[in-house]
C-alpha cells in the first residue's frame, strides 16, 4: 500500500488495512480487506473505520456505502439510478470483477427499459472492465466472452435488438 495506509487488524485468515488515498489515486481509498495468503488482492469493504465496524456488527449505517457496497444493494433491488451513480463514484483499484457485474447488470436493465444507448454503454463498461480483469494474452478471447454475456442479458431483458448489437461486438 505504502504513504497513507494503516494496518487496523488481523486475524488468522484476514488483514484490515485503512487506506487514506491522500493523493486521490484510488477512488477515495477507505478500509480494505485481504486474506493473509493473498496480500494483492485488497477489496474495500467500507468508506471509514466507523462504518466498516457498523457492518461487521450488523448495526445500521450512518455513513456512506463503499460504490461497491452501493452497486450490490442497487442490483439487488435493480434500481439503475443507483447503479449508476455507484459506477460513477469509482470502484477501488482491483474491483474489475465488481464493476462488471454492476455495468451488466445495469445494462439489462436499460434493455429492458428500452434505452438502447444507455445499454450498449453499461454494457461496453462492463465488457472493458472484465478484460481488464484477464492476463496479457487473454483480452481478446475475454472481451468475446464478455460481449457474449451482455447479449445473453440483453436477451432475458427482452432487447433483442441490442443482444443482436452485443453479438456483433463478440464476433468482430
Amino acid at each position: 500500500m505504502g504513504r497513507g495506509s494503516v494496518g487496523i487488524g488481523e486475524r488468522d485468515d484476514l488483514v484490515i488495512v485503512r487506506d487514506l488515498d491522500r493523493d486521490g489515486a484510488r477512488a477515495g481509498g477507505g478500509v480494505l480487506e485481504a486474506p493473509t495468503d493473498g496480500l494483492s488482492t485488497l477489496a474495500r469493504a467500507a468508506m471509514d473505520v466507523i462504518g466498516y465496524l457498523e457492518a461487521r456488527l450488523g448495526i445500521a449505517a450512518g455513513g456512506a456505502l463503499a460504490p461497491e457496497q452501493e452497486a450490490r444493494a442497487a442490483a439487488a433491488q435493480r434500481d439503475g439510478e443507483a447503479l449508476s451513480r455507484a459506477l460513477a463514484r469509482g470502484f477501488y483499484p482491483g474491483a474489475e470483477r465488481e464493476v462488471w457485474q454492476a455495468a451488466l447488470a445495469l445494462g439489462a436493465l436499460r434493455a429492458g427499459s428500452g434505452d438502447a444507448a444507455g445499454a450498449m454503454d453499461a454494457f461496453a463498461t462492463a465488457a472493458s472492465a472484465r478484460v481488464r480483469s484477464v492476463p496479457r494474452g487473454a483480452e481478446a478471447s475475454e472481451a468475446a466472452a464478455a460481449w457474449r454475456a451482455c447479449a445473453v442479458a440483453a436477451e432475458k431483458a427482452g432487447a433483442r435488438d441490442v443482444a443482436a448489437e452485443c453479438r456483433a461486438k463478440a464476433a468482430s
